[in-house]
């Protein structure tokens, strides 16, 4: 095969692996600022990204009276691309959003109204998601490690959905979400982390480890006592009855 010529044979291929990349848009929102990266950045890489941002409009002829037959092609080539377009984004959304955006003609429309809609669903559903981080907590006699892996885990969901939860934000999630008397253990190791000048990352893991031990020494230690009062009250002798 000539180099000089492109393998449209790959093309097709490549286009699909691209597009399995994006993401179905959630009838809320709340993965819109994925969806739209990864949206955008396929389309950019099948060069039709021009169809939504109105970047590559509709050729119009010179005389629309009388337009030559190159000017007609261009025309009929431009409708192709915009319909396969079109017919891309649909795949991407629920029944209900397709139905929606289905009256506006071209891409562009199309997407500008998606855009309106979900910039604003968006923001409401950050809200209801950072809420529910924000009213996570250790349930009482639960298991100290695992909540803070959940925690975490949660945030990494909700920086990938384009919500962001800071390090002081995270630290203040963490001091409220874990048993008080661990809370008073690690705040003064926070406000001293602070001060280092270590990334907040990095402090952030270290402080986590620190609380999980903690929790495992104080659980350890309440057992033990457990233990040794059990142990106390079986070795009680029965007090004898009194009698006249």
């Amino acid at each position: 095969m000539d180099p000089a010529q492109p393998d449209t044979a790959a093309t097709p291929a490549s286009n699909e692996h691209i597009y399995t990349l994006v993401p179905r848009l959630e009838l809320n929102g709340s993965n819109w600022a994925v969806f739209m990266m990864r949206f955008s950045e396929a389309m950019d890489a099948a060069d039709r990204w021009g169809h939504f941002d109105g970047t590559e409009p509709r050729p119009e002829p010179k005389d629309p009276n009388a337009p030559t037959d190159d000017e007609t092609a261009a025309q009929k080539r431009w409708d192709r691309e915009d319909k396969i377009g079109r017919s891309l984004l649909v795949q991407f959304l629920h029944d209900t959003t397709a139905l929606r955006i289905r009256p506006f003609p071209t891409a562009q429309e199309r997407w500008t109204r998606l855009s309106q809609e979900f910039t604003v669903n968006s923001i409401y559903a950050q809200e209801e998601l950072k809420r529910a981080f924000f009213g996570m907590r250790c349930s009482k006699g639960g298991d100290v490690r695992t909540y803070l892996e959940n925690l975490g885990r949660k945030r990494d969901e909700l920086m990938a959905a384009g919500v962001p939860i800071s390090d002081s934000e995270y630290t203040w999630a963490i001091l409220r979400g874990i048993p008080e008397d661990l809370a008073q253990f690690a705040s003064p190791l926070f406000a001293s982390a602070r001060l280092s000048s270590l990334p907040s990352s990095v402090y952030l893991d270290t402080l986590i480890v620190h609380i999980c031990r903690e929790a495992d020494r104080v659980r350890d230690r309440r057992n033990r006592e457990q233990q040794n009062r059990g142990g106390r009250k079986k070795g009680k002798q029965p007090a004898l009855a009194a009698t006249t």
